[in-house]
């Protein structure tokens, strides 16, 4: 039996709260079940994307992730309107919520994969949801 050793190098991680978190705790806002993912996505495929949550750190140039600014701007959004006895579109919420969470994790893998072709030549592996492994290979323009 032979064992090969790989070399693991961190290039980035969350400073607070991992993607999934965020969903969850936004799912749970929402009255959604947990874990919350898949009925956030299901409910994103049938809203739109009107609400303009922040993408933290998108333009830095790391590869480290924040996801707490999105997570309280939408429970803030969420929170003002039931004070003002509003209704908000959980398909909706969920639409923009998703487009934000998915333009920060493509920002990030795309500067991943820069960074990996140019790590001695060596491939890099990059992991994310399962959501967005189905974005960057569906042609998304945003890809």
């Amino acid at each position: 039996m032979s064992v090969r050793l790989v070399t693991i190098r961190l290039w980035g991680e969350t400073r607070d709260d991992a993607v999934g978190e965020a969903y969850d705790k936004v799912g749970r806002v929402m009255g959604l079940t947990y874990p919350a993912g898949r009925e956030i996505d299901q409910l994103a495929h049938q809203g739109q994307d009107i609400y303009d949550f922040p993408r933290a750190m998108i333009k830095e140039d790391n590869l480290e992730f924040s996801f707490s600014g999105l997570k309280s701007a939408f429970i803030n959004l969420h929170h003002n309107a039931q004070q003002k006895g509003e209704t908000l579109s959980n398909q909706d919420l969920s639409a923009s919520f998703q487009a934000a969470v998915m333009d920060i994790l493509i920002a990030k893998t795309k500067k991943a994969l820069e960074i990996s072709s140019q790590d001695s030549g060596r491939g890099g592996r990059c992991c994310g949801q399962s959501r967005a492994e189905r974005t960057l290979g569906s042609g998304d323009p945003r890809c």
